[in-house]
C-alpha cells in the first residue's frame, strides 16, 4: 500500500505536522508499503520532527512552479 500526506510545512513545530510525522513514523515501522509527505517547499528543508528514513519527502514548489508558468504564457 503507498500512502500520501500532505501538510503545508515541515518546518514549524507544533499543530498537524506534529500529528502526521507521528503517525507517519508509527506506520513506517509497522506497515508494508511507501510513505510519502507532500509540502510546500524547494526541497531545501528540513523536517523540525524527525521523520523514519522509508518516509519520502515530496517537496511541491510553488514559486517555480509559477515562473514555469508565466515563461509559457499560462497566467
Amino acid at each position: 500500500m503507498n500512502i500520501i500526506y500532505f501538510v503545508p510545512n515541515i518546518t514549524i513545530a507544533g499543530g498537524i505536522f506534529r500529528i502526521v510525522s507521528d503517525k507517519m513514523n508509527y506506520l513506517a515501522e509497522n506497515m508494508e508499503g511507501r510513505l510519502f509527505l507532500a509540502y510546500y517547499g524547494n526541497g531545501q528543508e528540513k523536517p523540525i520532527y524527525p521523520l523514519h528514513p522509508n518516509i519520502q519527502l515530496l517537496p511541491i514548489d510553488i514559486e517555480a512552479l509559477e515562473r514555469k508558468l508565466i515563461e509559457y504564457g499560462k497566467i
